[in-house]
């Protein structure tokens, strides 16, 4: 059994919707400085961060999914931690029409931190790609121009209730938190059931 890892600032976010009647969930990590220990100030950081994301998302995902919740925890060390959930208003959806690509299709965001090493990068599948998006295995710039200006406010951060909130690459190995500085979007579809060769390096 893998031993739970918990370092002070660390906030989990979970984004969870569905596809074709499958879950899918999108996990991004944060630091907050000063640790966020109080629900009101959680529950504040995830409104904000739904507010600011939701409109990116929609902007190039499928129709196809539905925003389902957003489930954020804190994983501190040396704080008591809290968990908030939100909610989404039913038929919340993406906002391109169309068929959509297979479940596993996923453009493929790789936050970087400046650090070298596996432990301080991280990946983000970005599924629920319309088809009206894609030529061949590719996406178009359309796409990659919304994924590149999501990517970028999530760079950018938040300061919610005077607390600041960092995204960070989370290593469980080296119990540390990494922020990331940079992400990298290449328009190859991905797979998210296998690494391809030469993809996600």
């Amino acid at each position: 059994m893998t031993t739970p890892v918990h370092i002070n600032g660390w906030v989990q976010l979970n984004l969870i919707g569905t596809i074709n009647g499958q879950t899918i969930e999108n996990t991004f990590s944060y630091r907050s400085n000063p640790p966020v220990v109080s629900l009101t100030d959680l529950a504040a950081f995830v409104n904000q961060w739904r507010i600011d994301v939701t409109p990116l998302l929609v902007s190039f995902m499928s129709t196809a999914y539905t925003f389902v919740s957003i489930h954020a925890v804190t994983k501190h060390k040396d704080y008591a931690n809290i968990s908030y959930d939100y909610n989404y208003a039913a038929g919340t959806t993406g906002g391109v029409t169309g068929d959509f690509t297979p479940n596993n299709a996923a453009l493929v965001i790789s936050w970087r931190t400046g650090a070298i090493g596996r432990s301080f990068r991280g990946r983000s599948f970005m599924g629920a790609i319309a088809e009206s998006l894609t030529i061949g295995s590719s996406v178009v710039s359309a796409y990659l121009t919304q994924a590149v200006a999501f990517a970028a406010r999530n760079i950018t951060g938040w300061t919610v209730n005077s607390i600041f909130y960092n995204a960070v690459v989370a290593s469980r190995a080296k119990t540390v938190l990494t922020v990331i500085v940079s992400a990298i979007i290449d328009a190859a579809i991905d797979s998210q059931r296998r690494r391809l060769i030469g993809r996600g390096n």
